[in-house]
């Protein structure tokens, strides 16, 4: 949140979770930030986690700004990981540049102020390269039969000028109206855009057509009014809007052109060529336009009890199309095929989907949550203070998706359902408990129920997957249509009958929610130290889980599996999905620490550790509903079972020192270290293929056979047995079981960042000017081996492949082969990141600021 709004991703398909690539707003407005794990004010809704609040500077009487610049590239980290076979992985050349600017002050002394900031991004990497080019007869004979087909298709070159860009203004003014009214109002727009180059790289050509920008704007006005009515009564009325807007750029609409079996230079390999605009960018839009309105009242009703109410209100509107092929796809098996083009049946394959009269192809709806509150905050005695109310959500959708009586008669209960008109009642209570008369001890803790909201994003998948949205055309060979280069003017024929695709909602589906409750103590040992103690437990009421409605089971494996042939209604594809219930899943953490707060020797550290347990059913990390149902490690997909948590880290250890002094006279340094030892995260053992035949590769967890001789399992040969049995012995697997999701962990991972900022005062008005080193993981700059994080380290399921295998089903048996050497010896590649610099790299950062 920004001063108390939601900053968060409106549709929930960021990965950062926000609505912006960098920052929401420019770091240098930030005035403060809170992070509550566990808060029971019942004013706080939409989240199960934690609460994360930024406070905007304001301007004052006087003023003041910032200039500030951080600097980093490829000379600012490791060069290289090497990697389990002894190559090593290079970080590309890059470039990156943040640029900012603060200012504010008053308009009329005591009355009216104004501050504004803006912060520039620019981050320049290598583009990809291509290996081998097509021949010079291979690319001019296809940039002649586009040509003569009416296509312009672009410059066949290399990639050229990656670079991100970002740009982020925020301006606020502050109206002291009187000494019982204040007036706020914000402004701040953030605009950026990504380059991208579908289908480059390696072996592959794509011209500068098949190019695009992924281009993210968010806009968002807030109006604050903070007024105290009484000595008893004080209000707080909000009204905020905002505009968020994803859609790629590209040169022109074109249909795609894709030319496999291309002849390269120099090699007897071949590769591909295409170009016209990437076919998942043909109709791909994403608005989303928010209003959010808030009164919160608080009312002293005796010296002992004070009574907070008030009412939220959060409606969008979103517009979400995805729909592929829109301008035509056109897949040719080699350049002869694409040279008689403009002949019927020479492409090998063609698709097109286009509007069906009277459906909407895009997911368009609308969506609001009233949320209610009551809270009394009660001061029972001089060292004991709770705090107890009730939250109400109630969600509305004002349309629903199209109701498809094909989907009905085929599964018995209507697509169309929404959780319109729900409701969650989230009663809350917290505590404050000083344990005698000089605050030296205190006990603290809460417990209540809190309201996730589902993402958006899947509750879209509905709208836009209703087997009606448009009409799809996919025909091979023969039947493949003369090419036309008009993306709006493409071939549609009525094709043969088609499996429609739906995802539906559970017509008795509850909305997600979590029970949390926290237990902590604090302790002042002498006036140096503080100790805390804190336990914290959270168990699921209800949460989503994707499942398959479509998918046949033809018999069942002797250990336990499902295996899948056909589907159950030919009408649908295979990956019908259906979003449903779990009440399972939960986790529990305990923190102790020791704390010596800032002295007037400039010392500060804190010593904590952390350990978790964490169980889930649903990892929920895909936008998109097949994806989160085939992206678990479990021994049967969809089914409601909980394992252990894909971020679970077991331990963690953290150390923080830091020591201010003045090398100078007035020139104050900072110094300070940050220590994190922690478990690696979770891994599961796994298949290398699809062994039960339900379409997802690498998702089936091994079964471990017994030892001298299993009836369920055969080996191909004698090495992949020896091999097999290496990874059960360097794993202590049990026989005769399948092997747990996640029940292994990468390494162990130890980590340093140093933080060095020295400032300088300069002569005149209150100037300053900073110098900032951040090193994130600092001993992989002393030794490179250090520091290092193995095996995977991404958001998503992690999982090793133990063996390749099939299922025999006459025989009922397991056939294993190639099974895996390194990890026999449990070697594993260090984690690249999803991008560059990653975190098992060292990585620096220079920063430098000037205050006035």
């Amino acid at each position: 949140m920004i001063d108390g709004v939601s900053a968060s991703d409106p549709f929930e398909l960021n990965s950062n979770n926000t609505a912006a690539e960098r920052n929401v707003v420019p770091l240098d407005s930030i005035e403060a930030v809170s992070v509550a794990t566990s808060p029971f004010d019942v004013r706080r809704g939409g989240f199960t986690g934690a609460s994360v609040n930024a406070v905007t500077r304001r301007g004052g009487n006087e003023f003041s700004g910032s200039l500030y610049m951080t600097y980093r590239d490829q000379r600012f980290v490791q060069k290289e990981l090497e990697r389990v076979d002894g190559s090593r992985v290079r970080v590309p050349d890059f470039e990156e540049m943040t640029l900012g600017l603060t200012f504010g002050g008053p308009i009329i002394q005591d009355k009216l102020f104004f501050f504004i900031a803006y912060e520039r991004v620019r981050e320049d990497r290598n583009p990809p390269t291509i290996n081998n080019f097509p021949t010079a007869d291979a690319l001019n004979s296809i940039v002649a039969q586009a040509n003569a087909l009416g296509l312009n298709p672009g410059q066949a070159s290399q990639a050229v000028d990656l670079k991100l860009k970002d740009d982020n203004f925020l301006a606020r003014v502050d109206w002291d109206i009187s000494q019982d009214h204040r007036f706020t109002f914000r402004y701040n727009t953030v605009s950026s855009s990504r380059p991208t180059f579908p289908g480059f790289g390696g072996n592959n050509l794509s011209f500068d057509t098949h190019w695009y920008d992924q281009e993210i704007e968010n806009t968002s006005y807030i109006a604050q009014l903070f007024s105290t009515w009484s000595l008893d009564l004080s209000t707080e009325f909000s009204v905020s809007y905002s505009e968020y807007r994803s859609e790629p750029k590209f040169e022109r609409a074109l249909p795609e052109v894709i030319i496999n079996n291309v002849p390269l230079q120099g090699v007897t390999q071949v590769g591909s060529v295409r170009f016209g605009t990437e076919r998942s960018r043909h109709f791909n839009l994403l608005e989303v336009d928010t209003w959010t309105t808030e009164l919160v009242g608080t009312y002293e009703l005796n010296f002992n009890n004070t009574l907070s109410f008030g009412y939220q209100l959060e409606h969008n509107t979103i517009f979400n199309a995805f729909v592929q092929d829109w301008f035509g796809t056109y897949e040719f098996n080699s350049v002869e095929a694409f040279l008689n083009a403009g002949t019927a049946g020479w492409a090998g394959r063609y698709r097109h989907q286009f509007e069906r009269p009277g459906f909407q192809p895009a997911a368009e709806f609308r969506e609001a949550n009233h949320g209610f509150f009551v809270q009394n905050t009660q001061r029972v005695n001089d060292r004991l203070t709770l705090n107890y109310g009730v939250r109400i959500d109630v969600p509305d959708f004002g349309d629903r998706p199209d109701y498809n009586a094909t989907f009905e008669d085929a599964f018995g209960f209507a697509n169309n359902h929404t959780y319109n008109g729900q409701f969650v009642i989230q009663p809350r209570v917290g505590f404050n408990l000083k344990l005698d008369d000089n605050n030296t001890s205190q006990i603290r803790g809460g417990a209540g129920l809190f309201y996730g909201r589902m993402p958006r994003v899947w509750m879209s998948n509905s709208y836009s997957n209703t087997g009606l949205n448009f009409q799809s055309v996919d025909v091979s060979n023969a039947n493949t249509p003369v090419f036309s280069a008009d993306p709006f003017n493409q071939p549609e024929f009525a094709p043969a009958a088609r499996a429609q695709q739906v995802v539906a909602l559970d017509p008795d589906f509850e909305l997600p929610s979590s029970w949390k409750a926290t237990l902590g103590f604090d302790h002042r040992l002498g006036t140096d130290y503080i100790f805390t103690a804190e336990a914290e437990l959270s168990w699921v009421n209800k949460d989503v889980l994707f499942t398959n409605l479509n998918r046949r089971v033809a018999t069942v494996a002797p250990d336990g599996r499902e295996i899948f042939s056909g589907v159950n209604d030919s009408r649908f594809v295979p990956d019908t999905i259906f979003l449903t219930n779990t009440s399972k899943g939960e986790s529990r953490s305990f923190l102790f620490s020791l704390e010596r707060p800032r002295q007037d020797d400039g010392w500060y550290w804190r010593l904590s550790y952390v350990n978790s347990v964490v169980r889930e059913v649903q990892y929920g990390t895909s936008s998109v509903a097949r994806s989160n149902w085939a992206g678990r490690m479990v021994l049967n997909p969809g089914e409601d079972v909980a394992s252990r948590g894909e971020l679970e880290i077991r331990h963690r250890f953290l150390g923080v020192v830091r020591k201010d002094f003045e090398l100078a006279r007035g020139h104050r340094t900072s110094v300070s270290l940050l220590y994190e030892g922690r478990s690696g995260l979770p891994y599961s053992l796994r298949f290398g293929n699809d062994v039960n035949g339900d379409g997802v590769n690498n998702n089936d967890l091994i079964y471990v056979p017994l030892r001298g001789g299993d009836p369920l399992v055969r080996f191909d040969t004698p090495e992949t047995e020896a091999t097999f049995w290496r990874i059960v012995d360097s794993h202590n697997l049990t026989p005769g079981a399948v092997v747990p999701s996640a029940s292994h962990r990468y390494p162990f991972v130890h980590q340093f960042d140093i933080s060095i900022n020295q400032e300088i005062s300069l002569p005149g008005w209150r100037h300053k000017f900073e110098i900032g080193l951040d090193i994130l993981n600092v001993g992989n700059l002393i030794n490179r081996s250090w520091g290092v994080i193995q095996g995977s380290n991404s958001f998503f399921v992690k999982s090793e492949q133990a063996v390749q295998a099939t299922y025999d089903a006459a025989a009922q048996q397991y056939v294993y082969r190639s099974a895996n050497a390194q990890l026999a010896d449990r070697q594993f590649n260090p984690h690249g990141g999803r991008g560059e610099p990653s975190s098992s790299r060292w990585a620096a950062m220079l920063t430098l600021r000037y205050r006035f």
